[in-house]
C-alpha cells in the first residue's frame, strides 16, 4: 500500500517538490527510494504526532503548501495540479479539502460514497467546510505555523476534525475542492461478516475521537448542526 501511494505521487502531472514519509514506529522494514525524506519515529505515537512531524519537516524545507494523504490512499494524477490551482483560485482559503472516493466496490465501500464519509462537512449552501479529512487535505504554511495537530487524539479519529475546527476558530477557512481526488482503500475483506466487523470497529473509533472532540470544544455541536454531507453518489430513492 505504501508503494502504491508513492507510485501515484510519482505519476503526477505536476510533481510535488518534496515527498515526506512518516513511519510511526512500524514493525515492518521497508525501503522507499521514491521518497526524498523518511522520518522514522522512535515509538508509535498516533497519527497526530506523525502528521506534526511531517508538517514540521515540510516547513523546514520551505514548503508554502503541505498536502496530506495516507498509506491506504491513491491520489489522482492531477492531485497536486488541482491543489495549486485551487489555492490560486481561492486566495483566502487556509486549507483545501478534496473529494475522497472509495477504492473498493463492495457494499460497504458504496455506503461510504453515499455518506461522503471522508469528504468533511460543508456549511449549507457555501463552499466552506467545518472540517476536512487528512486523507485528502492541503494546508497553507501560515496555518500550519499557527495550528498543530492535537496529540491528545491517540487514534486516527477526529484529530483532523479538531485541527480544522481550531483553524476555523483562528480565522482560517477550509474550502471544498471537488477536483482534488483521492481514492481511499477501506480494506474490507471478502467475508461479509468480517467486513462488517471492520466497519463497526471503524465507527467505534470515530465515536471515541468525537467524544474527545466535543469535550474539548462544546460549541462544535452547534457548528455541526449548520452543515451537510458532501456525497460522492446520490441516494437512489
Amino acid at each position: 500500500m505504501l508503494h502504491r501511494v508513492l507510485d501515484s505521487l510519482a505519476s503526477q502531472t505536476s510533481p510535488p517538490d518534496h515527498v515526506i514519509v512518516v513511519d510511526d514506529a512500524s514493525p515492518h522494514l521497508f525501503e522507499v527510494s521514491d521518497a526524498k525524506k523518511v522520518l522514522r519515529l522512535p515509538e508509535n505515537s498516533g497519527p497526530a504526532t506523525a502528521r506534526n512531524a511531517g508538517k514540521d519537516a515540510a516547513l523546514d524545507q520551505g514548503a508554502d503548501i503541505v498536502a496530506f494523504s495516507d498509506m491506504d490512499c491513491i491520489v489522482d494524477e492531477r492531485w497536486i495540479a488541482e491543489i495549486v490551482a485551487g489555492f490560486q483560485r481561492e486566495s483566502t482559503a487556509g486549507a483545501l479539502s478534496g473529494r475522497t472516493l472509495s477504492h473498493g466496490t463492495g457494499w460497504l465501500d458504496q455506503f461510504h460514497d453515499l455518506a461522503g464519509t471522508l469528504n468533511g462537512k460543508r456549511f449549507t449552501d457555501t463552499p466552506y467546510l467545518l472540517y476536512g479529512a487528512t486523507a485528502n487535505l492541503a494546508v497553507r504554511s501560515e496555518v500550519l505555523r499557527e495550528v498543530d495537530f492535537s496529540e491528545s487524539f491517540p487514534e486516527a479519529a477526529a484529530e483532523d476534525v479538531d485541527f480544522c475546527f481550531r483553524a476555523l476558530l483562528g480565522g482560517f477557512a477550509t474550502q471544498h475542492a471537488p477536483d482534488m481526488v483521492v481514492s481511499h482503500d477501506y480494506g474490507y475483506p471478502d467475508s461479509r461478516m468480517s467486513a462488517f466487523r471492520r466497519f463497526l470497529g471503524q465507527f467505534r473509533r470515530y465515536g471515541r475521537g468525537h467524544r474527545v472532540l466535543v469535550e474539548r470544544h462544546p460549541s462544535f455541536r452547534s457548528y455541526a448542526g449548520q452543515t451537510e454531507a458532501i456525497r460522492n453518489r446520490e441516494v437512489p430513492f
